[in-house]
């Protein structure tokens, strides 16, 4: 895994790309707020595979 930096401004900030993070990021994309989501892996719910 590589690591970027890069600097964004933004108000919301959803940490975690599990199932909580996604339902926030669906639910934030539907009201049109504008947020980022950021995962420490490089996929998409990796909780859910490691189990």
């Amino acid at each position: 895994m590589t690591s970027q930096k890069q600097t964004i401004e933004t108000n919301t900030l959803v940490i975690g790309a599990s199932a909580a993070g996604l339902a926030v990021d669906a639910c934030l994309k539907k009201q049109d707020i504008p947020h980022l989501l950021v995962e420490k892996t490089n996929q998409v719910g990796t909780a859910w595979r490691n189990h």
